[in-house]
């Protein structure tokens, strides 16, 4: 009988550890955390309208993920407008299926592309031309920051290492400008072979 309750027991403590969603408060301005977004700029976004508003989205997984492998939580959180530009304040989430050391990273995009992530930059990593073709001039991605994170009802920790980034445009160069450069860097070899 005693066998039979200690593997019991031990299944589900193993099974609620499959099950653990870790918690965290997505926010980039709080105890310890005050990291500022910015467009290209250097002004800090808000909540506008169209061209002119940001959401910001988390993307979590395992220590080393590459961005791709990353697992979009699904929000759209708005930046703050007047005094509290620049700040995003999502509060507590839960990340499901995580648990323990995990790395996180934000993206932010335009709202006049999409009402998520996905919907901007067509999902996963996303790519520049989806994202132009919805409208968006700028986007941008936090370095990634890992965290351990912790099962409710322990206390959400705040996101500790988080830095503040600047937007990047999101230009593709023309045709013309890559042939020029494809011309300029076959004459650069060129010459380099008749030295």
């Amino acid at each position: 009988m005693k066998k039979a309750l200690l593997i019991l027991a031990l299944g589900l403590v193993t099974a609620s550890g499959a099950f653990a969603q870790g918690e965290i408060v997505f926010a980039n301005f709080n105890s310890g955390v005050n990291s500022p977004v910015t467009d290209t700029t250097g002004a800090r976004l808000n909540a506008g309208s169209g061209a002119n508003g940001f959401y910001a989205d988390l993307f979590y997984g395992a220590p080393g993920s590459t961005d791709a492998q990353l697992t979009d939580l699904g929000i759209a959180v708005p930046f703050s407008t007047g005094g509290g530009a620049g700040y995003f304040l999502g509060g507590g989430r839960t990340l499901p299926g995580q648990s323990g050391n995990t790395e996180l990273e934000v993206r932010v995009w335009q709202v006049s592309a999409g009402a998520t992530w996905a919907a901007a930059t067509g999902g996963g990593v996303g790519t520049v031309s989806t994202y132009q073709g919805h409208g968006g001039t700028q986007w941008g991605v936090s370095v990634p920051i890992t965290l351990n994170l912790p099962v409710a009802p322990t206390p959400s920790p705040d996101m500790t290492g988080l830095a503040s980034f600047q937007l990047t445009p999101t230009v593709v160069p023309e045709p013309t400008t890559l042939a020029l450069g494809g011309l300029g860097a076959a004459a650069l070899l060129l010459f380099r072979r008749r030295k």
